[in-house]
């Protein structure tokens, strides 16, 4: 956690909501959205059809309407994201720069965002958008449930109530992506070039709770994995999943046995009974009793040299003999001798010849 704190302090800012209370229905703006009769999968198989639906598409809108592409671009491996707009009518391609680690989503949200923005001084007529992001169309349908998981959703929300104010209608419109669609094209060319420019104007978007989850599971995982490849052995890794040192053994093999042993999941004959009704539950060793951990650590008269030390130690130590007791799933021993218990019964097993088993 402390490296992804030294290398995205960001992450670490308070977390609040843009307003303390959702606008109300009446005051989220009517923005028309739609999409082309056609799926993701045919557009791209069939790309002639898609640009057909999409220039006839084109040939409907008023004359003097202003037509604005966007699209967002996100870097897995650095986490650099852009949005981006192109707006033939004026000439315009411009793209920006997200906080580190935005997702794709918060990408084409600004994106729509920046396009509305700059489409109120461009045009006395209506504004269409084209996207290629159908999530963000979906996003901003239910924008009275998403508000507070997307902020942006309320600065397009004001930018649409400002177009209308001054007789504009919006209308957001999905197309596919890479089916030779000019516009979405440069658009799409001008996100991917400013994820790498350094002189990029930079948003200053909140991080959702969503964006921010992802990128400490990331980090915790990846900070896990490079912990397995380092070392040989998983002792030091047990820690951060919560397990006390006396609950681990000294390599991997030492401390899956425990845990068999612990949870009653063993290779011994009353639980292999319990999926396969030919086994027999009983010791194969002539005991009239049924094999399970307590019975080989403690009974069996096939392993009693074998279980001389653990006796020993109980009795100098005052310990009641119970498996629960000599497996350290109690209180009633003390955490210093749950130590010395596990090193005993490791050795018990080993001396008895009953790994394979567990």
């Amino acid at each position: 956690m402390a490296a992804i704190e030294k290398n995205t302090p960001h992450l670490m800012e308070k977390l609040a909501p843009t307003n303390l209370y959702p606008p109300a229905p009446w005051e989220f703006a009517k923005i028309n959205l739609g999409r082309l009769k056609i799926d993701k999968k045919t557009a791209t198989s069939a790309q002639h059809l898609a640009r057909n639906q999409f220039l006839e598409n084109l040939d409907n809108l008023q004359p003097g309407e202003l037509v604005a592409y966007t699209d967002g671009s996100v870097d897995p491996k650095s986490g650099n994201a852009s949005s981006a707009i192109y707006v033939p009518g004026i000439k315009l391609q411009k793209g920006w720069k997200l906080k580190k680690y935005s997702s794709i989503l918060s990408a084409e949200l600004n994106a729509i965002n920046k396009a509305l923005d700059i489409c109120y001084d461009a045009t006395e007529s209506g504004v269409t958008i084209y996207t290629d992001s159908l999530s963000a169309i979906l996003t901003i349908a239910n924008a009275n449930k998403n508000w507070r998981t997307h902020s942006v959703l309320l600065s397009i929300n004001r930018s649409a109530s400002n177009l209308a104010a001054a007789g504009i209608e919006t209308t957001i419109f999905w197309i596919p992506s890479h089916t030779a669609i000019e516009g979405n094209e440069i658009a799409d060319g001008v996100a991917k070039e400013t994820l790498t420019n350094p002189r990029a104007e930079t948003i200053q978007n909140k991080l959702t709770i969503n964006e921010i989850y992802a990128i400490m599971k990331k980090g915790w995982n990846s900070e896990l994995m490079c912990d397995m490849k380092l070392l040989k052995r998983w002792n030091p890794i047990w820690p951060k999943l919560g397990m006390k040192s006396w609950e681990i053994g000294r390599n991997t093999e030492e401390t899956l046995i425990l845990h068999r042993l612990r949870t009653g999941k063993t290779k011994l004959n009353y639980n292999l009974s319990k999926y396969d009704p030919l086994i027999d539950p009983l010791c194969p060793n002539g005991c009239p009793e049924i094999e399970t951990v307590g019975h080989v650590i403690l009974h069996c008269p096939t392993y009693c040299k074998e279980r001389t030390d653990l006796i020993l130690f109980c009795q100098r130590e005052n310990i009641n003999l119970t498996i629960s007791n000599i497996l350290g799933l109690t209180e009633e021993v003390e955490t210093k001798h749950k130590a010395a218990l596990r090193n005993i019964i490791l050795n018990q097993i080993k001396k008895s010849d009953l790994t394979n088993r567990i």
